[in-house]
């Protein structure tokens, strides 16, 4: 399934929960320990929360962010979490690329950033779609005893690129 077609819509409040309970399964992926983060405050952050399903199948296939969103400055980050059964399959890629579209095209960002552990999924994903690496933050995350460093990508809306 990596050449999905998605649709994405808005989360709902009902579907918060399940975004919540996936953000704290996953450490390596949101690095949220449910002690440090209850519900209430992941619902007061300020993301967009968007759900993306298979075109052909209907079949939820992730749920996508837009954090920091600026329409001022016309920015961005962004983050991808794919439903658990659907990893390692390629869906990421879709999703991603679909998202990143999407915030490009009808939502007017010109200038979106993703923040992601070096050498993760995420972080290599951008990479090999050719999204400029910017920065890296050292000894940024404590995680299961060790400090890790974030790299940080970004990409131009290719609509606007010199």
């Amino acid at each position: 399934m990596t050449q999905a077609k998605v649709r994405f819509e808005s989360a709902s409040h009902q579907v918060l929960p399940l975004i919540y309970r996936l953000s704290v399964d996953e450490p390596d992926f949101w690095h949220i320990p449910a002690p440090l983060m209850d519900r209430a405050t992941f619902d007061s952050l300020p993301k967009r929360w968007f759900v993306g399903t298979d075109v052909a199948s209907g079949k939820v296939l992730g749920y996508c962010a837009l954090s920091a969103h600026d329409p001022i400055n016309r920015s961005g980050w962004i983050g991808v979490l794919v439903v658990r059964e659907l990893r390692r399959s390629g869906v990421v890629v879709a999703l991603a690329r679909e998202f990143a579209d999407l915030c490009f095209n009808e939502i007017g960002v010109h200038t979106l950033q993703a923040s992601a552990l070096e050498g993760s999924p995420m972080a290599v994903l951008v990479e090999k779609q050719g999204w400029r690496l910017v920065g890296v933050m050292e000894h940024a995350q404590f995680i299961r005893g060790e400090w890790r460093n974030r790299v940080i990508h970004q990409s131009i809306n290719p609509r606007e690129r010199r």
